[in-house]
């Protein structure tokens, strides 16, 4: 499942100097119906997580962000049907 995650960190890694991008690994993904195709009716498992985050240390990819697991929740997604972003701010 991985595959698409590795190729996307290679070519980064093939095609940017070392340090001169942020890299961004996202884990939000939060499916918001039942989709046709299994594997994109769950979030990211911890374990995917954690082996794309390691290739992205292996491939020399160290400036960027990374995402705690609590930032998959439907309450950080915005109501797409309504045509517009609604946020609940504090």
């Amino acid at each position: 499942e991985l595959e698409n995650t590795y190729g996307v960190i290679d070519w980064i890694s093939d095609n940017f100097k070392k340090g001169s991008v942020q890299f961004s690994l996202m884990r939000q993904y939060t499916p918001m119906e039942k989709y046709e195709y299994e594997n994109l009716n769950r979030c990211v498992a911890d374990d995917e997580y954690e082996k794309a985050k390691e290739y992205m240390y292996l491939c020399g990819i160290t400036d960027g962000y990374l995402q705690d697991a609590d930032s998959a929740q439907s309450v950080f997604t915005p109501d797409f049907n309504n045509g517009a972003a609604n946020y609940e701010t504090s």
